[in-house]
């Protein structure tokens, strides 16, 4: 990504959430706006949310989980932006650990 002067290619789409597994059991889902970049299979959302998907969440992405699709271009200069968070929140999360090395086995 670093070193290209391009902007990248995304998806923008809704999905619907919900914010507990007790919320999800009686049925309270929402909609939420996400963008995915498939390039670098980040997404984030109007929520605050950035992640990597992985195969632990990939089915958030399906056809059958998301509506309103459509293409558009995200800045490469903010994709940078979010990279830079992913990868110094990965940091973090390395640092608790070395502090709190029980917590290693909760993350």
């Amino acid at each position: 990504m670093r070193g290209k002067k391009v902007n990248v290619k995304a998806i923008k789409y809704q999905t619907k959430i919900c914010d507990s597994v007790l919320d999800s059991v009686h049925g309270f889902f929402y909609n939420i706006n996400e963008i995915y970049v498939p390039k670098l299979k980040i997404a984030f959302n109007e929520k605050g949310g950035l992640f990597k998907i992985n195969k632990d969440n990939e089915s958030r992405i399906s056809p059958n989980n998301i509506f309103n699709v459509k293409n558009i271009i995200v800045k490469k200069a903010d994709m940078e932006v979010l990279i830079d968070f992913l990868e110094n929140k990965a940091n973090c999360s390395s640092i608790v650990k070395d502090y709190f090395p029980v917590v290693e086995n909760l993350m």
